[in-house]
């Protein structure tokens, strides 16, 4: 991983506001490399607080989606399952949420 992505999760101390416990370190890892591709001019340069809080929201949206679909498909009976499913599917996606998507939208596809 870049350097700049090691640098990022070092910054990122806060609160998941949807689980009110501090960012877990998969999470971290996953806002970063949201960040780093969004990344607008030279991406070697340092993250700014607004590019990781975007990243932030970003990722938040895509969990609650994750989890919302485990419920939704019968995968997941409560929501700390729906999450415990979201986070594995996160690590086999190399934390990488459009990979994350692809994969779910690709085991959708499958069910039907």
């Amino acid at each position: 991983m870049p350097i700049e992505i090691e640098r990022c999760v070092k910054k990122i101390n806060g609160t998941n506001p949807r689980t009110k416990k501090p960012y877990t370190q998969q999470e971290k890892w996953a806002i970063c490399t949201a960040a780093h591709k969004n990344k607008k001019g030279n991406a070697s340069e340092d993250l700014t607080k607004e590019e990781i809080a975007l990243a932030e929201e970003e990722f938040d949206k895509k969990m609650n989606a994750c989890h919302q679909r485990m419920m939704k498909s019968g995968r997941a009976k409560n929501m700390e399952e729906a999450h415990q499913i979201c986070s594995k599917e996160l690590a086999k996606a190399n934390y990488d949420l459009s990979k994350l998507e692809f994969f779910l939208d690709l085991d959708l596809i499958k069910r039907i």
